[in-house]
Order: structure tokens, then C-alpha cells, then sequence
């Protein structure tokens, strides 16, 4: 910018920064004359946080700051060196650059393409908006195309190793890539071993129904906890198996045409749980769960704490109720592909762990990039989808609990890790820690 306002000549043989006197990045002290200067938001937080002597600049100094790419408010900037970062923290830089914007004594504008939720918490809600869809219509943005399908090598003949073949590993902890040993025997990955969607498992839990459509695709395996059978059979669900201590079931056991599971009333697991370990062991990765929101706040509690254990053993579980679907990720991410939009359809991202760090949320109303969230601060709340975008909600490390309107497509699981080969069997017992007292 700099250059350009030395260059530019808008009026006669005068640049701008002759008409303007503007001064740079390296000029501290502004002159009576001085009507534009050009300044990093991490420079002001070196002079007025973490001043050493230099000149400080006034309240008044300014009438306007400009501030582009306002939603980096949340991130360090690359450009300042290891000396210069006296923070390490997001939310404390974050809180850093709020205290140099609201320092100054001025009118003060953001401007950005992708604003993050921190932008609107920083400078206010938008007062003008020009949308994607604006800017396609009026010949600014190339629409983009119908999504194309590339065809590797990979996708269409699957990988083959011949005995004797040396093959290169990677080590993830390392980074290095090695050698093997020839390999004693073939290997053949075929491609039906690729992108496969995870075996689907649907429960019925005995918690409110809302009259909404209830999808049961063909031969998938459906498990009903306790009382979610007679939800089932009234639904006209055939169920595979049901699983409880069939306290709440109105049919009696001996009547139910069903493998059935009895667990005794006092255990550590409650009867979701148990159905979902069930699941599990028929092969379920992929849970939908209906009767699982509403009625009791424990037992809601309870079941969001469920699809975080799911998660961490490399599934991904979704609570359906109440036009709202819940799920949760562990190290892993949800795309949504591109849908319309008619109105308002919230998303909402909280984290489960103590600590989630990675997190971004891309292709939403607000962007959130390499953000960290914990569980004392409420940051996610109610982003929006964007009509006709696809989106992603992504965490590097930990889990992260993600609330949607039922109104947008399913999203797909990218990234989990391996999925374990049990989540244990069904509790029959109280644990020392809750035994009963004698």
C-alpha cells in the first residue's frame, strides 16, 4: 500500500503521499500534516501494551482506523518475531487487539470477506453486507461449477503389492518416510476398502418423539433401549434387538419378537449406552438416535456425554429431536455439502474436552481458523449455514460437541481415528465408587 500511494498520482503531477503526507509502517511520530498513516495492528500492540520508550501514540491521534482483514483478530500474524510475542494464549492476544481498537478515541471500521464470530464480537454486528450471491449476479464472482469427479488411479484399480516389493512407510510421529522389509506375501487394498460409508445402527430411546420422518435404510441394524421399544412397533419399526431392565417397556419380554438383553435396574451404564454397545458389537459405526432429546435435562446431559464416547472410539453418533441434530468429533471433522438455505439454519460448536485446539469452522456465516475452545468459554454459539456453500467444522485435537437444524443435509465424519473393535460389554453392576450404602 505504501508503494502504491508513493506511485499513484490522482491529481496533477502530486502522489497521494504528497497530497496526504501519509505516513509508513517505520514512521512512529505523526505530523500536524499527516493525514493518513499506515499501520500493523500488531505494531500498535508493541507501542501501547509493550512500550519501551518509543513515542506513545495519543488517544486523539486518529479519526478514523481502517482495520482490513478484521477477522484475524483472533490469530498471531506471522510477521512478529519469537522476541516480540510476549502471549501465547488466543484468547489473550484476542483481548490484546481489542484493547489497541477500543484505545484510540475514533470512529473505527472493519472490513473482511469471511467474518469470524471474535469480528463481530470486536466492532459490532455488520452494517453493510455484499454477498457472494451479489457479487456472482453483478459479473464481480464466477459462479462456481457443478462439483467434478476425478478419477484417480487409486479410486479405479485399488493398490497391489507383490511379494518381494519393497514398500515406503510413513511414520506419523517422525515424518520420515522409510523402507520395509520385502514383503513375504501379497497385498491387494481393492477400492470397495475406500471411502466406505460406516455400518449404520438406528436406536430408539424412550425420551420425546416430535412427529418428525424417522429414516430407516434398508438392513440397517436397529436396537430399541428399553422403552424405545414400544416407540418402535409403533412406528412400525421392525426391531433387531432390544436391551434394558425393561422397567419402561409396556410389552412383556417373553412377547417381544426380538433377541432381548435384561440388565439388572441398579448399573453404571444407562440403557442407551448399553443399546449402543450392542450396536457396536453388530458392527454399528454410524449411530442415529431418536427419543434421545427432551424430557429429563440429566438424561439429555447424559446422552451428549454418549456421543462424545462415541466419538472417541472412532464413531460418530447423531441425536435426532426437536428439528435439531447433535453430534459430537474427536480428531476429526463434519463437511456438509452445499445446500440451500431458506432463512436461518444455526450450527453451534462447543467443546466437549477440557481443551480443543485446531478447531476452524470454514464455509459458515462466521469462519473460525486454528481457534482453540475449552469448555468454561462459550464461543460457537449460533453460526449459520450460507445458502449454497458447502461447510466444514474441524478439530485437530480433542472433542468437540456439534448442534445443527435438522433442515441441513447430513454432514460426513473425515479424519476419525481407527475405530476400536469394542466399546465393552453392557454393565450389569454398580461400580465401587457408586456402591449402595449398607
Amino acid at each position: 500500500v505504501e508503494d502504491v500511494c508513493k506511485e499513484v498520482k490522482p491529481e496533477g503531477l502530486q502522489t497521494l503521499d504528497d497530497i496526504y503526507n501519509i505516513k509508513g509502517l517505520e514512521d512512529k511520530v505523526i505530523d500536524k500534516e499527516t493525514r493518513i498513516q499506515i499501520a500493523t495492528v500488531q505494531g500498535m500492540v508493541r507501542r501501547i501494551l509493550y512500550n519501551d520508550g518509543d513515542t506513545m501514540p495519543a488517544v486523539t491521534d486518529y479519526d478514523l482506523i481502517i482495520c482490513d482483514e478484521a477477522h484475524r483478530g483472533f490469530s498471531l500474524d506471522k510477521d512478529m518475531g519469537e522476541e516480540d510475542i510476549q502471549y501465547r494464549d488466543q484468547r489473550d492476544f484476542q483481548s490484546k487487539y481489542r484493547k489497541v481498537i477500543e484505545y484510540f478515541d475514533a470512529v473505527k471500521i472493519g472490513l473482511t470477506a469471511t467474518p469470524a464470530l471474535q469480528t463481530t464480537e470486536i466492532f459490532g454486528q455488520p452494517v453493510f453486507k455484499y454477498t457472494y450471491r451479489e457479487a456472482v449476479i453483478e459479473g464481480y464472482l464466477v459462479d462456481h461449477d457443478a462439483p467434478h469427479k476425478l478419477t484417480t488411479e487409486l479410486s479405479s484399480k485399488g493398490i497391489h503389492y507383490r511379494k518381494g516389493d519393497i514398500v515406503t512407510e510413513y511414520d506419523p510421529v517422525t515424518g520420515e518416510l522409510t523402507n520395509s522389509e520385502l514383503l513375504e506375501d501379497e497385498l491387494d487394498f481393492e477400492i470397495e476398502h475406500f471411502n466406505r460409508p460406516l455400518p449404520t445402527c438406528v436406536v430408539f430411546a424412550a425420551g420425546e418423539y416430535y412427529h418428525e420422518p424417522i429414516d430407516v435404510p434398508p438392513g440397517t441394524f436397529v436396537v430399541a433401549a428399553d422403552g424405545g421399544y414400544d416407540h418402535a412397533r409403533e412406528l412400525g419399526v421392525q426391531v433387531d434387538a432390544v436391551v434394558g431392565d425393561f422397567d419402561s417397556v409396556h410389552s412383556a419380554r417373553s412377547a417381544i419378537g426380538a433377541e432381548t438383553v435384561a440388565l439388572p435396574p441398579q448399573k453404571d451404564d444407562p440403557d442407551l449406552l448399553s443399546a449402543l454397545k450392542i450396536g457396536w458389537a453388530h458392527g454399528g459405526r454410524a449411530f442415529h438416535i431418536y427419543g434421545g432429546l427432551g424430557g429429563r435435562v440429566d438424561h439429555t446431559i447424559s446422552n451428549i456425554q454418549q456421543l462424545a464416547f462415541i466419538a472417541a472410539h472412532g464413531g460418530i453418533a447423531f441425536l435426532h429431536g426437536a428439528g435439531q441434530i447433535v453430534t459430537a468429533i474427536c480428531d476429526a471433522a463434519l463437511t456438509f455439502p452445499a445446500h440451500p438455505v431458506h432463512g436461518t439454519q444455526y450450527i453451534s460448536v462447543f467443546a466437549h474436552s477440557d481443551e480443543a485446539r485446531g478447531v476452524d469452522e470454514r464455509g459458515l456465516a462466521y469462519e473460525l481458523h486454528d481457534a482453540t475452545m475449552t469448555n468454561l468459554q462459550v464461543n460457537g454459539l449460533s453460526n449459520e449455514f450460507v445458502d449454497g456453500l458447502s461447510s466444514e467444522v474441524r478439530v485437530r485435537k480433542g472433542l468437540l460437541t456439534v448442534v445443527f437444524d435438522a433442515a441441513a443435509p447430513l454432514p460426513t465424519l473425515v479424519g476419525a481415528p481407527a475405530a476400536a473393535e469394542t466399546l465393552g460389554a453392557p454393565s450389569t453392576h454398580v461400580s465401587a465408587a457408586l456402591a449402595d450404602r449398607g
